[in-house]
């Protein structure tokens, strides 16, 4: 049936003939990485190809009998490999993810070699502590000296964000004696005789915050929405009108959430003065840090979230601070007994340790540890290493924003000292918000069009597009800002003698 060979014997990735055959394999997946991480000068983003093209590729069916691995990683170089955003690319300003550096890179094969899960000591004795420590750890750059604080580690800051709203969902009811878990959310509103359960959420909020809403059984009603001003940082005026509306409408305000940068521009919420606001409402509050949070490790640009530690839950990433390319976030809070209103039904396949175990402040019941990454990278850079790196990435968009600024052509859309510059080419600046956007597009696609460079755009909620430039690699140089800066004013100067815009241009790579 299947040519002579027998599936199962020539199968031997479980348990490889030799300490040779092993090196081997490595060797071949090691070439290939290694080929990726020694370019010297690589493009950001891959040559345009028709996905059509690519497609074509990944059509074959389930294979019927083992292939051989040579031929597997040909066509990983082949098909893969070259369509690939290169996010280690000193010249790649286009999102917000931190480009892997090489431990986090060799963490990752040491993970999965190990493959423990930490979520209990029984199945991962030393992985469970390393866990608890790398908390400890990102919980003290967040709550500095407050002893009550605690933290879970998650799949990132979307999970985050997730886990803050149900726990301070459930934490609302508990204050009315109820365990809206058990219970169920219409049964324990009734119960305790509010109208509705709202989050004061601020129109500009990550995507994130307005779909755990819909996960936690609130729905897009769930989300009363406070308007920000100019530079999309919220309106102090009407969170404190909102709360008093609620309050008089008999809503359960399970919590306000603040943003500390914004995905768009890097606006950070006016932290300090928001949580004294909701705090004298009685009303709890999560600061969305997954990107801000970089400058708690900054002497110099910590006060920038001055406030925070006041903050009832506030998420952060790992893997976009630290430079892991694991999946990791971090929801850290000031009172751990926060963690405690999860309302997760204990796993009975799990031996019952002296050590407390991790599932029940969790919604995962198993994972890697990715932890152990930010345990090396912690270990390796230091707080002094991390704080420079912040100092840099703040030195590289200040300079940008500075030749953005004092460009005719360009106006800011945020001038918050935050590392994500968000512009908008002023010509054509009195046609309708088609003409304006399809200039921004057209400048979008011809700044990247040379292959160098990679910039993104930002679509506010007015419908209108913005360009946007983030420095989150510390491997840039003010000279490649300066390039790209004369890049950007370079065309945008081209385009003064043509105001309108009424060719549409050409689809832009996705990585955009």
């Amino acid at each position: 049936m299947n040519g002579g060979k027998d599936p199962l014997r020539s199968n031997t990735f479980f348990a490889a003939p030799s300490r040779s055959a092993l090196e081997n394999r490595l060797e071949q997946f090691a070439q290939i990485v290694l080929d990726r991480m020694a370019d010297a000068a690589p493009a950001p983003f891959p040559e345009e190809v028709d996905p059509v093209e690519i497609e074509r590729h990944f059509l074959a069916p389930f294979p019927l009998d083992p292939e051989p691995l040579d031929e597997i990683l040909s066509h990983v170089r082949s098909h893969v490999v070259p369509h690939c955003s290169n996010k280690r690319a000193p010249r790649y300003f286009a999102q917000m993810d931190v480009p892997p550096t090489d431990l986090s890179v060799f963490s990752g094969l040491l993970i999965r070699a190990l493959a423990q899960d930490p979520i209990a000591y029984s199945s991962s004795r030393s992985g469970t502590f390393v866990e608890r420590q790398v908390a400890r750890w990102l919980c003290s750059q967040v709550y500095l000296s407050q002893e009550s604080a605690d933290g879970a580690m998650t799949s990132g800051g979307s999970q985050s964000n997730f886990q803050a709203l149900l726990l301070l969902r459930n934490r609302a009811f508990r204050r009315f004696g109820l365990d809206v878990s058990s219970m169920g959310l219409a049964e324990a509103t009734t119960a305790a005789q509010a109208t509705g359960v709202v989050f004061l959420v601020s129109e500009v909020a990550h995507q994130s915050i307005f779909s755990a809403l819909r996960f936690i059984g609130l729905g897009d009603h769930g989300a009363l929405v406070v308007r920000v001003d100019e530079d999309e940082r919220m309106r102090l005026d009407d969170l404190r009108e909102k709360l008093a509306w609620a309050r008089m409408r008999k809503l359960i305000v399970a919590g306000v959430v603040l943003t500390a940068a914004t995905t768009g521009c890097g606006a950070v919420d006016p932290l300090a003065h928001a949580i004294g606001i909701a705090h004298g409402f009685e009303v709890p509050v999560h600061v969305d840090a997954a990107h801000g949070g970089m400058l708690l490790l900054s002497e110099r640009y910590r006060p920038l979230l001055c406030g925070i530690e006041e903050a009832d839950s506030v998420t952060v990433d790992p893997h976009k601070i630290l430079g892991l390319n694991q999946s990791l976030g971090f929801l850290a809070v000031r009172d751990a007994d926060l963690l405690d209103e999860l309302g997760k039904i204990e796993l009975q396949y799990y031996r019952q340790e002296q050590v407390p175990d991790l599932g029940d402040r969790t919604v995962d019941n198993s994972r890697s540890l990715n932890s152990l990454g930010a345990w090396v990278l912690i270990r390796a850079t230091g707080r002094r290493g991390y704080a420079a790196m912040v100092d840099h990435l703040m030195v590289l968009s200040e300079t940008f924003r500075a030749r953005i600024r004092a460009h005719s052509c360009f106006q800011m859309l945020c001038d918050a000292p935050m590392n994500v510059v968000a512009f908008r080419p002023l010509i054509n600046r009195d046609g309708t918000l088609e003409e304006r956007n399809r200039c921004a597009e057209k400048l979008l696609f011809d700044v990247l069009a040379g292959g160098d460079f990679a910039i993104s755009r930002y679509t506010r909620r007015d419908g209108e597009t913005l360009l946007r430039a983030v420095f989150v690699n510390p491997a840039s140089t003010t000279s490649d800002v300066h390039a790209l800066a004369s890049r950007v004013t370079r065309v945008a100067e081209s385009y003064a003698s043509t105001p309108q815009f009424h060719t549409r241009p050409p689809i832009l790579s996705a990585g955009a």
